[in-house]
């Protein structure tokens, strides 16, 4: 079995989901201010409680400290994966035709606001 890459060429031993999980919890430091949470929250245009804010900064940060497990790995000579199960584009091609497309007036038509020969909305910002 193949042991783990560690920063500045240590190599461990291969670590449990387990014991990664263990790891995480028992030694999770916080990545994340209540700054940055809330800058997050922010961007996701959520408004947050102090109390909320306490709670997403362990449980993100504890998420982050998880995935840092994953540079541990040596994944060298491991090939490089999109996806595993081997579909293809199953969708059809973007072809229409004439009895496939609406005209102008069955368009406006479930409108629920139009304006002369468009339909109206709200500006999207």
């Amino acid at each position: 079995m193949q042991g783990l890459s560690l920063p500045h060429g240590q190599v461990g031993r291969p670590v449990s989901t387990k014991e990664a999980t263990t790891r995480v919890a028992t030694t999770a430091t916080m990545k994340l201010t209540k700054k940055r949470v809330q800058h997050i929250a922010n961007l996701a245009k959520l408004n947050l409680s102090d109390e909320e804010i306490a709670r997403f900064q362990k449980q993100l940060s504890s998420i982050l400290e998880y995935v840092e497990l994953l540079n541990e790995i040596n994944t060298e000579g491991t090939e490089v994966t999109a996806q595993t199960t081997g579909l293809k584009n199953v969708y059809r091609e973007d072809k229409s035709s004439p009895d496939e497309v609406l005209t102008q007036k069955e368009v406006l038509s479930n409108a629920l606001e139009k304006q002369n020969e468009f339909i109206w909305t709200r500006a999207v910002l």
